[in-house]
C-alpha cells in the first residue's frame, strides 16, 4: 500500500492529512503535467499551433499499476508516482473510462518496453518546426525513430497497441494533443478526472 499526504475530496467532505490512495490509480490512467521550469514553457511554445489556445500541458506520463509511471523526460524511466508529492507543477491523472483490464495491462507492458531509452530531444524541434509551419506533418514524418522516445511518444504508442489514440498519429502526438482530447473535445466525455494537484501546494486535491 502507498501512502502519500494528500488531499482527498468525497461527497463535498475535504479529508487532509495521510491517506491510502492504493488502489485508486489504474495501469492505463494518464498523469499530464504543466511545469514552470524554462524548458517546459518551450516545450509548450515549441508545441502551440499559431491560432491554438495557449498550451495547458508540457508533459505526460503513464501509469503501468496502482503505484508505478511511466515517464520519458531525459530519459524513459519508471519511478513511484509518490516521487511528485513535493513537486511543484500542476499535476491532471485521467482514466479512460471504457478500457479493459486486459487493455489496461496492454498499455503498461508497452509503457515499459520504453524504460531506458534516451530522451528524443530532435522530436521537440519536429514539433517546433511543424507548429511554425502551420502545423503540417513534415519534420515529425522524419523524426519517427522508436528508438529515442518522448513523453507523448510513449503514452500515445503504448494506447496505439491496444487500437485508442488520441485523435492524432502516435508519432505526432504532443502532451497538448492528449490533454485536448482528454479534457477539451467531445471524446472527454471518455475520460474521467482522477486527481489534480494545483501549482504550488505539493498536495493532491
Amino acid at each position: 500500500m502507498l501512502r502519500l499526504k494528500i488531499r482527498v475530496r468525497k461527497q463535498s467532505r475535504v479529508v487532509r492529512g495521510w491517506a491510502t490512495i492504493s488502489p485508486t490509480y489504474l495501469a492505463g490512467d494518464i498523469v499530464l503535467v504543466r511545469g514552470y521550469s524554462l524548458i517546459s514553457r518551450l516545450i509548450r511554445l515549441f508545441t502551440r499551433s499559431r491560432w491554438e489556445r495557449p498550451t495547458v500541458v508540457n508533459h505526460v506520463g503513464v501509469m503501468v499499476d496502482s503505484i508505478n509511471i511511466v515517464e520519458s523526460a531525459g530519459k524513459t524511466i519508471k519511478h513511484g508516482l509518490a516521487d511528485y508529492n513535493s513537486s511543484r507543477d500542476t499535476i491532471y491523472i485521467v482514466r479512460r473510462v471504457d478500457m479493459t483490464g486486459w487493455q489496461r495491462i496492454a498499455v503498461a507492458k508497452k509503457a515499459e518496453t520504453y524504460v531506458g531509452r534516451q530522451y528524443g530531444w530532435l522530436k521537440i524541434l519536429a514539433h517546433g518546426l511543424d507548429r511554425l509551419l502551420g502545423n503540417i506533418y513534415l519534420f515529425r514524418q522524419l523524426a519517427r525513430m522508436d528508438k529515442y522516445p518522448i513523453c507523448s511518444w510513449v503514452v500515445a504508442y503504448a494506447y496505439r497497441q491496444v487500437g485508442l489514440n488520441f485523435g492524432v498519429y502516435p508519432w505526432v502526438a504532443d502532451p497538448d494533443d492528449i490533454w485536448d482530447y482528454c479534457i477539451e473535445k467531445e471524446s472527454k466525455q471518455s475520460f474521467q478526472v482522477i486527481f489534480a494537484m494545483r501549482e504550488g501546494r505539493g498536495e493532491w486535491s
